[in-house]
Formats: structure tokens, sequence, C-alpha cells
């Protein structure tokens, strides 16, 4: 009698995809849809209706003095309160602005210290390149838009943009070129030294000495 032992089984290796930075965004942004749709069926309370008031008219028929003096005084009241809503208004549209104004910078300053982390590009220059992905890109733009929202998103969105576009920002500096630079420099250096040390552009102290260097100079010898 003998044991027979049974051969092994292999399983298949497992091969991985890397995920394109745009079908990140896109993912990132379904991920954002479905916490919202969710979100739609919270319900909200209603306020309840407030009383109405009732006000005494004059009536047109039997008092008509009274009538004329309420209907003049309801049309004073209007124009005050039409002026009134109108500046209060218009302060609150300029307020809100103002205050819209300070999150976007915010929040652009935030983005760019997000992806500046691998760019290390001027603020300037980094602000432009997050403009034209909100521009070309749907999924970024549906992201940035419902930022306050979805903070967690937003961020993860940041990083993938910055990962799409790290390699543009990595500038490799040609040997040549540097050494030609340091040259160059070095050339310029040499020259000012030499031009500091030549005897014939200084001026002598002797006050016939510095006559006979003066016509020199202006014969330009």
């Amino acid at each position: 009698m003998s044991d027979s032992t049974p051969a092994p089984s292999y399983a298949p290796a497992e091969t991985t995809v890397t995920p394109s930075p745009d079908d990140s965004l896109k993912a990132i942004a379904s991920e954002f849809m479905v916490e919202e749709q969710a979100r739609q069926f919270t319900a909200t309370p209603s306020a309840p209706a407030p009383t109405p008031q009732v006000q005494y008219i004059p009536d047109p028929v039997t008092d008509q003095d009274g009538y004329k003096a309420w209907a003049l005084m309801q049309s004073q009241r209007h124009q005050q309160l039409d002026t009134t809503l109108r500046d209060v208004s218009s302060k609150i549209t300029a307020f809100e602005q103002r205050m819209q104004q300070q999150k976007i910078d915010a929040d652009v300053d935030r983005a760019v210290d997000i992806v500046n982390q691998q760019w290390k590009v001027e603020k300037d220059f980094a602000e432009v390149h997050l403009e034209h992905e909100y521009r070309k890109n749907p999924s970024f733009k549906r992201i940035w838009d419902n930022r306050d929202r979805n903070p967690e998103a937003f961020e993860k969105a940041l990083k993938v943009v910055a990962e799409k576009r790290s390699a543009m920002f990595q500038v490799r500096q040609d040997p040549q070129i540097a050494e030609n630079v340091r040259a160059a420099q070095s050339s310029q250096r040499t020259m000012a030294t030499t031009a500091k040390q030549r005897p014939e552009d200084e001026a002598p102290n002797d006050p016939r000495e510095f006559d006979a260097w003066w016509r020199a100079k202006a014969r330009g010898f």
C-alpha cells in the first residue's frame, strides 16, 4: 500500500491595472453623485404660514376723503418700502459677492498648495493649469463646483490632477547649456577684472600728467 500525494495547484497570477488620471477623476465624481442623490431624499421641515393681519380700509363710497388719504399713505409706504428693499438688496448682493470672492480666493490658494506639493511652480502658473483642467475636464469641474459639499472628493481630485501633470514640470537642464552659462559668466568676470586693471584708464594725480592724459583720451588713445 502506497501513499499518493496530490499535485499542487497554482492560482493564476493577478494582473494589476493602473487606472488613468481621467478615470480616477470620473470615479471620484461618480462617488459624489451617489452621495448627492442620497442627500436629496432627506426631508426638510416647512415653516408655518404667517397669520394674516386684518387692516381697516375706509369705504370709497361712504368715506371718500378717508379712502383717498388711506390710498395716498399706502402709495407712500410702498415707495418707501421699495426704496429700502432696493438699497438693502444692493448691499446684500455686494456683501455676498465680496464674501464669495474671498471664499474662491481661499479655495484657489488651498488647491495651489496641494498641487504644488508635486509641481513646485509659481502660484500664477499653477492657477492657469488648474483653470485649464476646470474648463476641459467635466469630472473635475463637477467636483470643483461641489467642493464644499464633498471636501474629501475635492482633495482627492486635486491630487489626481497633480499627478497627471507632474511630468510637465520636471525640467531637466542640458549639461552643455549649463557649461556654456558657466563659461560666459567666467568670461564676464575676467573682462571686468581686466578692465579695472588697465593703467591708461586711471587718471593721474599730477596736474601736468593729467593734462597729457586728458588730451590722449580726447584723441581716442
